[in-house]
């Protein structure tokens, strides 16, 4: 009996995890008892670790989650998978690399629509490149990187200057 207690209890914490509320889920089935006691202990104390960082939430962070788990349970199949993937990645990063990622998020966004376009057309773009363009692309990257302020500038104007002397540019 105390098993089975223990079990009943887990599932239900296991519910509210996932934003469900008892009410709504009515009562435990012998399905969910059964998926229960089918995790590892592993999986098991994962979960009820889960359910610790949510009961710590604000009732206002528990409404956004909820909002994106609604979300993502609407997306395709294919965006769930390719989310899924995302997270992952993102699981694997160093905390160096996390702040990193998101401090060029915050900085993304703040930027105004047109230079998210261009930079989503240079995305796309670049993902069309054959690995050897994109290697080609990373050198000379790279030795812009190392020029000098000065001969940054030399190069900006020479291509303003081929620019503007273009035939289809007289006049304009």
């Amino acid at each position: 009996m105390k098993i089975k207690t223990s079990i009943l209890i887990t599932v239900m914490l296991v519910f509210n995890l996932w934003g469900l509320k008892l009410a709504q889920a009515e009562t435990v089935t012998p399905q969910d008892i059964q998926k229960w006691q089918q995790l590892s202990s592993q999986e098991k104390e994962n979960l009820r670790q889960k359910y610790q960082q949510w009961t710590s939430l604000s009732d206002d962070q528990k409404d956004r989650l909820r909002k994106r788990i609604k979300a993502y349970r609407r997306l395709p199949r294919e965006e769930q998978q390719r989310l899924q993937r995302n997270f992952e990645r993102f699981a694997q990063l160093t905390t160096g690399q996390k702040h990193t990622l998101l401090k060029n998020y915050q900085r993304w966004k703040k930027l105004p629509l047109n230079k998210k376009e261009r930079m989503r057309k240079f995305y796309r773009n670049y993902q069309n490149l054959t690995p050897e363009q994109r290697q080609n692309l990373s050198n000379r990257f790279q030795r812009w990187q190392n020029l000098t302020p000065r001969e940054k500038q030399d190069i900006l104007n020479r291509l303003r200057d081929r620019r503007n002397n273009r035939p289809d540019q007289v006049g304009k």
